[in-house]
């Protein structure tokens, strides 16, 4: 019995996606997006945030100048900062929540956009519900089962939730497997698996050598009888008819994760001598793994649903380390916390404030023939970060005196 394959052009998935479990679709990755560098004198500012659902798997950014506000752009024409109206990027808003104006831009650098924010509807969309705060949470325990399938086919996930609001419960579909297989094997997880091969008799002979292969699993043996007997039966005292032998019953062995089922009891009477069985799938939830035919928590996988840096998890309800329920159900919330505000010539970093050299202010003008230098090096201690300098006559003025 062999694997079946399909071939197909492999998908190409964008930055910031990867293909998915389907090896179809593509999906967001986990990992953080990379963030461009720009140009000197330009800062870096985020002109759209990512939903993180594909294809907005990463946040737009821009390089704007120094020189004005964020929300406009230096004009050579000019020589003064405009409004830039595609730096006003309002909210995006996740379901159960709309935008409303709070501020009113005055279309001045500084002031050019609305001041946006989200607010909450009445209703909470599907598979959620509403917090005290009044925002929408999604409620894995609202999600559906997985929908029944026709007899001949198995529910499989095609999407897995991303835990955001809009997108809190994972999709199936129903794929087919085989119906029917030769009498020599039997369906396990949509493929004919042969049944283990028996000599029908000790001095028989070889009339037909078997593949391995559903149809052909088995070898033909010449047993010098007039009757060829399937699994199962064998030659009845007649010589002429095949009875049942209840001995000669194969079971087959499923894969690891799937469980044998008998599709069709026998009846013991020839042709039906042998149950027919099948190897069906074991489902598990999302949040668990199959483990000694038990589902059990898969380790690491609420941490994928964590908040990203700079929000604080709030935790709405408690894991119980049940299958469906491991990861309990958590709300993001933004850390509040202000950044300190550091000494002159230094910069606030994760691990307190430290010196910024490209902070320090130029070295003063001097008269002519005279050059600056440093006279003291800094020590690169809060309150003592640039250089300190003096004048001196330069070796261009020297030698035209001297000369």
């Amino acid at each position: 019995c062999c694997t079946k394959y399909k071939c197909g052009l492999q998908p190409v998935c964008p930055p910031g996606s990867t293909i998915g479990p389907d090896g179809i679709t593509c999906m967001c990755l986990l990992q953080p997006c990379e963030i461009p560098v720009c140009n000197p004198n330009f800062q870096l500012v985020t002109v759209a945030q990512a939903t993180h659902v594909f294809p907005d798997c990463c946040n737009k950014y821009a390089c704007v100048d120094q020189k004005c506000p964020d929300d406009s752009m230096w004009d050579q024409n000019t020589n003064q900062c405009v409004c830039i109206p595609l730096y006003c990027q309002a909210p995006n808003c996740p379901p159960g929540q709309k935008q409303v104006v709070v501020n009113q831009g005055t279309r001045e650098p500084g002031f050019c956009c609305d001041k946006v924010a989200c607010q909450v509807t009445e209703d909470c969309p599907l598979y959620t519900k509403k917090m005290p705060d009044g925002t929408c949470v999604c409620a894995i325990e609202l999600c559906p089962n997985q929908p029944p399938c026709p007899f001949g086919s198995k529910s499989v996930i095609v999407s897995q939730s991303s835990g955001l609001v809009g997108d809190c419960c994972p999709q199936y579909s129903c794929v087919q497997i085989p119906q029917t297989c030769p009498e020599d094997s039997y369906p396990d997880l949509g493929e004919c698996r042969c049944y283990p091969c028996s000599i029908p008799c000790p001095n028989g002979v070889i009339i037909s050598q078997g593949t391995g292969l559903p149809g052909h699993c088995c070898s033909i043996y010449d047993c010098k009888q007039p009757v060829n007997c399937p699994p199962g039966a064998m030659v009845g005292p007649d010589g002429k008819t095949c009875v049942c032998d209840e001995n000669a019953c194969q079971t087959p062995i499923c894969s690891p994760g799937a469980q044998l089922v008998v599709t069709e009891p026998a009846t013991h009477l020839y042709p039906s001598c042998c149950d027919k069985h099948a190897c069906l799938e074991t489902q598990c939830p999302d949040d668990s793994v199959l483990q000694n035919d038990q589902c059990v928590c898969t380790p690491g996988y609420c941490l994928q649903n964590a908040c990203p840096p700079g929000y604080l998890t709030v935790v709405i309800e408690q894991p119980e380390n049940t299958p469906g329920q491991c990861c309990g159900i958590i709300r993001c919330e933004r850390d509040p916390s202000p950044t300190p505000d550091c000494p002159p010539y230094s910069q606030w970093t994760p691990s307190g404030c430290v010196c910024a050299v490209e902070m320090c202010p130029p070295a003063p003008p001097c008269s002519s023939g005279l050059e600056p230098i440093v006279y003291q090096q800094p020590s690169n201690v809060i309150g003592d970060c640039c250089p300190n300098t003096s004048a001196r006559r330069s070796r261009i003025a020297q030698q035209t005196v001297i000369s």
